[in-house]
């Protein structure tokens, strides 16, 4: 709401009575909540065909299970900025292992030897950016992924970027990741 987006649409399917009651209309905001109501699991980009024929303009869609100070305004303009069609939100992820891994040929000897080696990937935040024409990808009451959304864009050559965040994010999808938040 402090970063200006009015007008929300909410894909409910599992305990969506709940979310209903919580967020009704989302007039105690001064904000628009309408919802899509999934009678099946439509995935994470199925229920979106629904707005096809509604949104004209470039929309932010974002997994329910986030925290994140991410500034939508600026991931907007970067996306708009960018001429793209869809855009994904990354994050920066560093596993360290904490051995020292050893490398080895078929014959044992030692190939190599890295003392607690860092791996850097970038993950997928949950968060994207999508132009309007990007909508009729999506299969009528199919289930339908982002990911898979993306795959079928880069198939086609459309123009997919990605957005690297480095605040906070926070995906709690899951019990430990939950409490970790909380604390």
């Amino acid at each position: 709401i402090t970063q200006g987006f009015q007008n929300f649409y909410i894909s409910i399917n599992y305990l969506g009575e709940q979310i209903k009651e919580y967020f009704k209309d989302g007039s105690k905001w001064d904000i628009s909540i309408k919802y899509i109501e999934e009678t099946k699991k439509l995935g994470t980009a199925g229920a979106l065909f629904y707005l096809k024929n509604i949104v004209k303009k470039d929309i932010v869609i974002m997994n329910g299970d986030i925290i994140t100070d991410l500034d939508f305004r600026h991931f907007l303009t970067f996306h708009q900025e960018m001429n793209s069609l869809s855009t994904m939100c990354l994050s920066k992820q560093i596993h360290q292992v904490p051995f020292g891994v050893v490398e080895f040929d078929n014959n044992f000897n030692i190939v190599s030897m890295k003392e607690k080696p860092k791996h850097e990937y970038y993950v997928n935040m949950g968060i994207y950016v999508v132009s309007p024409e990007v909508l009729h990808y999506i299969p009528e009451n199919e289930y339908y992924d982002m990911p898979t959304l993306f795959q079928n864009l880069i198939n086609d050559k459309k123009n997919a970027r990605v957005f690297v965040f480095d605040g906070l994010w926070n995906d709690i999808g899951r019990v430990e990741d939950y409490k970790l938040a909380n604390l």
